[in-house]
């Protein structure tokens, strides 16, 4: 591993900036003359600083097309560019295409250290900020239940890891709001984040998707150095399952993938027959995520967590609830669990909002037993209707959050609207227009 890596096509040149920056800031340097040298070094290991020679004579190519190609596939690395024939054109063709500073020959060893210092500086600065984002962004998992921590923890020890993740949930519990999470920390803030809803395709539509066909790239290909978030699971057919474990196992593919599933993976396995193989090449880091009902020593948390949000854009500075919300929300089982108290506290507010005269009490804003009742009923039946039974309370209650409004609700629960359309009509749901 080394700090710095200096390219010049002049052998006593590069040295003498390799030896400045060794004694005068004791950091490991190596100095290479050519670009396809820099590229072979660079495959190996990254530096924090490059100190690039524009012109580097006798090269594939200038120190212009390198710094290009550096900065498309190292984003994270300072590039100082250093020239003796510099100018202000020059300078600022190189700070367009992304380096960090620009200095002339001849120089003097005080301007390079101090150059190589500040860059640093900025370097440290940068990851500083990064690490709060990070910090913050994990207080947005709310909660103190030892599995809620333990989910942070594995996040929080795998931030720059490619391993494959499943995260396991019911509906509700966030599983999107972790894979995006998980994707924000592989430094990919400025790339997609590819997402694919199993249920919502046709299996010949979605293994083009996945894999491609003579018209359109693989999701794989697309999503290289970014990340996939494959949801639903379990709706995956044997045989793409087979394809996928397949393609898994034959390509180097650079995506970060992360798959979640409503259902356990002891149920994957013993009562759906999921492909063992297949499971165990997805599930390097596994994040089980518990429902509300199993962790209600964080709904006070959580609310007040989301009622401190809601106040950044509400005009609503003095929201507060007393004790008889927190207690029916104690005694409430959330089978829609954080989606649902989420809804429930925003439509809260929207009806103060609306209404400031009405009295903030639990009795003008009931929690909705029919869906406490629904849940409990859900034992009573097979899996299937027990879900379809779900489903159907599930995408009622967000269609009258919505006033009926499809394109909303589909946005709101990660449904193409067509698909929701049809799950409408399948499970006889009445229109709320």
């Amino acid at each position: 591993m080394f700090d710095i890596l200096v390219i010049d096509d002049e052998q006593d040149i590069g040295e003498l900036i390799k030896d400045i920056i060794e004694d005068e800031l004791n950091l490991k340097t190596e100095f290479v003359l050519n670009s396809s040298s820099a590229l072979e070094i660079l495959k190996k290991s990254a530096p924090k600083i490059i100190i690039l020679d524009i012109w580097l004579e006798g090269s594939d190519m200038d120190g212009l097309g390198l710094l290009k190609i550096i900065k498309n596939s190292y984003k994270d690395i300072h590039v100082i560019v250093i020239s003796g024939h510099g100018n202000v054109e020059t300078a600022v063709k190189a700070i367009k295409l992304g380096a960090y500073n620009f200095i002339e020959k001849p120089f003097k060893s005080e301007k390079l250290v101090i150059t190589v210092k500040r860059t640093l500086e900025n370097i440290e600065l940068q990851q500083y900020n990064a690490q709060l984002n990070q910090q913050s962004d994990l207080a947005s998992i709310v909660g103190k239940n030892k599995r809620i921590i333990e989910i942070k923890n594995k996040i929080a020890n795998n931030i720059g890891s490619n391993a494959r993740t499943i995260i396991f949930g019911e509906i509700g519990t966030g599983k999107e709001k972790i894979a995006r999470l998980i994707h924000n920390y592989q430094n990919s803030t400025n790339k997609p984040f590819y997402k694919v809803n199993i249920e919502n395709y046709p299996e010949k539509e979605l293994e083009d998707i996945l894999f491609g066909n003579a018209n359109s790239a693989s999701i794989f290909e697309k999503a290289k150095r970014s990340t996939i978030y494959i949801n639903d699971l379990s709706k995956l057919s044997g045989h793409l399952q087979k394809k996928l474990l397949n393609y898994l196992h034959d390509s180097n593919q650079a995506s970060k993938i992360i798959c979640a599933s409503t259902i356990s993976q002891e149920q994957l396995i013993n009562d759906l027959n999921f492909n063992q193989d297949l499971l165990q090449r997805l599930s390097s880091i596994i994040l089980e995520i518990p429902p509300l009902r199993e962790r209600k020593q964080d709904i006070k948390l959580i609310v007040d967590y989301y009622i401190t949000n809601f106040k950044k854009n509400y005009p609503a500075k003095n929201l507060k609830l007393n004790n008889e919300f927190y207690t029916q929300f104690l005694e409430y089982d959330w089978p829609g669990n954080i989606l649902e108290l989420k809804n429930f506290i925003e439509n809260l507010l929207l009806k103060l909002l609306l209404n400031p005269n009405d009295s903030l009490k639990i009795t003008a804003f009931p929690l909705s037993q029919n869906n406490k009742n629904t849940f409990e009923s859900c034992f009573d039946k097979s899996l299937k209707n027990a879900k379809q039974l779900f489903e159907k309370k599930y995408i009622e209650f967000n269609l009258q959050k919505f006033d009926g409004n499809i394109t909303h609700t589909a946005k709101q629960i990660g449904m193409e609207r067509t698909a929701l359309h049809k799950k409408i009509k399948e499970l006889q749901i009445k229109s709320h227009n």
